[in-house]
């Protein structure tokens, strides 16, 4: 029971961490350094550990979106239809007041007692 426990730990543990290093992004050391010192300027102390994450995790993402496909064009497709979807909303809360006729409209609504 003694041995077992041991080797079944090594094993466990040698395949765990292969699995986590094989999946791994490479970053370039001085990018790491940077996420650290650019961490540390934005969140002080606690920046050692923030800088990084927030680099892998910005990593993450853009290799999860090349993975998935998703283009740099699709994206700014999605974007401007938004934009343009937010424009027209704007345009159609505001038009009542934009035309002459609905806005008489409305005042001699507001001017009429109820």
């Amino acid at each position: 029971m003694a041995i077992i426990l041991p080797v079944s730990y090594v094993l466990v543990s040698n395949k765990v961490y292969n699995d986590i290093y094989e999946k791994s992004i490479d970053v370039h050391p001085y990018v790491t350094g940077l996420s650290i010192v650019m961490g540390i300027y934005a969140f002080n102390v606690q920046g050692i550990i923030y800088g990084p994450l927030l680099m892998c995790i910005i990593l993450i993402v853009i290799e999860l979106i090349k993975k998935y496909g998703i283009s740099t064009d699709t994206m700014l497709k999605l974007y401007r239809k938004r934009i343009y979807l937010e424009e027209l909303e704007s345009l159609e809360k505001y038009s009542e007041y934009a035309d002459p006729r609905r806005r008489s409209r409305s005042l001699e609504s507001e001017k009429t007692p109820h």
